[in-house]
């Protein structure tokens, strides 16, 4: 009677431990779906699904790999969060970028105490931000892919080696005012000219 208990009870712990490995999800999120040449994108990975404030889990180290599919966007910088310790410290993030620039690596190992790391962060926050240019017209897609999302004491949060989200977006020619101020300006000088033909009549 009491071993039958036992493996209720052990078995209760590891189906409640697996739901809490699943709630933790990673996603893209960009600054704006379209874009118009020579705007930037912000791409933001997030995290969601912890147990935010002073409560495992949390994240203690990442490492993921980004790509997008065509010269639409240009690579500009990325930024880590806060949320892992000190992001300007070069022993904790790493960036890896392959040219000609349809790659980029991130990877970020804290150096905080379990404790600490889980004081430091919300249910949510974003791990990194990738910031492109639009360079050229079309439809893209940016997607990422997850070598590694461990917990503050280096176990799993989310199974490794697979895609976890993607976004697109569309790069357009032109701003809209642009346009709208280029054709203004057609107009005028049709009317100008339109005027002098007149006058020169008389």
């Amino acid at each position: 009677m009491k071993n039958g208990i036992f493996t209720t009870l052990l078995l209760f712990c590891s189906l409640t431990l697996t739901s809490q490995a699943y709630a933790v999800m990673l996603s893209l999120q960009p600054s704006s779906s379209t874009a118009n040449i020579g705007d930037t994108i912000d791409v933001n990975f997030v995290v969601s699904g912890l147990t935010a404030g002073a409560a495992a889990p949390s994240v203690g180290h990442f490492d993921i790999d980004i790509t997008w599919s065509g010269p639409q966007l240009m690579f500009d910088s990325v930024a880590f969060g806060p949320y892992l310790g000190d992001p300007a410290d070069p022993t904790e993030t790493q960036v890896s970028i392959l040219p000609p620039g349809v790659f980029v690596g991130l990877s970020e190992q804290s150096l905080l105490t379990p404790a600490a790391l889980d004081a430091l962060q919300p249910a949510n926050f974003t791990l990194a931000t990738v910031t492109f240019t639009a360079a050229a017209l079309g439809n893209t897609v940016v997607s990422g892919d997850l070598f590694a999302l461990d917990d503050a004491f280096g176990n799993r949060l989310l199974d490794p080696f697979g895609p976890v989200d993607s976004a697109h977006i569309d790069v357009l020619s032109v701003a809209e005012p642009v346009s709208l101020a280029l054709l203004g300006v057609g107009i005028l000088g049709l009317g100008v000219i339109h005027q002098r033909k007149r006058t020169s009549k008389y």
